[in-house]
């Protein structure tokens, strides 16, 4: 497992802790509004082997940081995980898991483990708008990520960990039904994070993809923003601007 980058210090990426937050390359979806062109398009941009520099950073700085965020790219698409949760482990450091939710086996081996302290599930979009959102035209790919979805979903809601679902939310793809609709899948105490798109670096669509058409993404003022918010609340009150 490569780590191709990182930030040294975060405090909003992992609830209540300082922390670093690495970042895996490699990811199955062309999110067209990702922010990390670099890491999922791996064919495309070429990218430096920090695992080195991350993990003597880790050690020198263990004793002033609570936690580490794995992010990406998708980190669960790498089986090696584990060995790297480990060795986090072994600086006593907390441990903060970012996943679009592909890989529900692994989850769910990660959750046995007790390694993880957290994990943030991404709810890309609802069934129909998923294949769009997520820049997939595989019928077969698109039911695959579909049940691996619903799956991380329940297997979260079995296990003690703490974690949050969260949702980049894009004028293009989400409008108020849409996000109220999604609202409806969640339970009462599940929390949910709406993050607006603001196009302010590089982006997936910024990048020739042969497989996906690129449209001009759009982005909520901030009132507009507000509004849905309320309605959104009115639905599932633990629900929160990030």
């Amino acid at each position: 497992m490569t780590i191709y980058g990182y930030q040294p210090v975060t405090l909003i990426d992992f609830p209540g802790e300082v922390a670093t937050i690495l970042f895996v390359s490699g990811c199955p979806l062309r999110c067209q509004f990702c922010h990390n062109p670099d890491l999922v398009l791996v064919d495309k941009l070429k990218n430096e082997d920090k695992s080195i520099e991350f993990l003597e950073y880790i050690k020198k700085r263990k004793h002033l940081l609570d936690g580490v965020v794995i992010s990406g790219g998708e980190p669960l698409i790498h089986n090696d995980i584990m060995d790297l949760l480990y060795l986090i482990k072994s600086y006593d450091l907390k441990i903060k898991i970012d996943t679009s939710g592909i890989n529900a086996s692994l989850l769910e081996r990660i959750l046995k483990s007790q390694l993880v302290d957290y994990i943030a599930l991404d709810f890309k979009n609802i069934p129909g708008m998923l294949n769009v959102t997520c820049g997939i035209n595989d019928s077969s790919f698109l039911d695959f990520f579909t049940d691996q979805w619903n799956e991380s979903l329940r297997i979260l809601r079995q296990y003690s960990t703490k974690y949050e679902i969260r949702t980049t939310v894009v004028k293009n793809y989400h409008s108020l039904n849409t996000l109220l609709e999604m609202a409806n899948v969640l339970l009462d105490n599940e929390i949910w994070y709406l993050q607006p798109f603001e196009k302010s670096t590089k982006i997936i669509a910024d990048f020739v993809n042969e497989t996906t058409p690129i449209i001009d993404l759009t982005q909520y003022t901030e009132l507009e923003f507000l509004q849905i918010l309320s309605e959104v609340r009115s639905v599932h009150d633990q629900t929160y601007i990030r």
